[in-house]
């Protein structure tokens, strides 16, 4: 089974991966105005790594709680 430092650590490469790339591809490569790519930014600067951290705080919870559960 995942343990939850192991989960954390591959959440965390995803973000210092997703989100420059993502990042450098709105400004670099998209075909939008300025105001996307604005708007583009923040959503992949804060949204999404918001959102993997509130995603890593619900695994984390349930797996604890079902570990609890379990008796040896």
């Amino acid at each position: 089974m995942l343990s939850l430092d192991v989960f954390k650590k591959i959440l965390m490469i995803f973000c210092a991966i997703a989100v420059p790339s993502s990042l450098l591809a709105i400004w670099f490569g998209a075909e939008a105005t300025f105001k996307e790519k604005i708007i583009l930014s923040f959503v992949f600067g804060v949204v999404m790594p918001l959102f993997t951290f509130i995603f890593y705080k619900i695994v984390s919870f349930f797996l604890k709680k079902s570990h609890s559960s379990k008796r040896y």
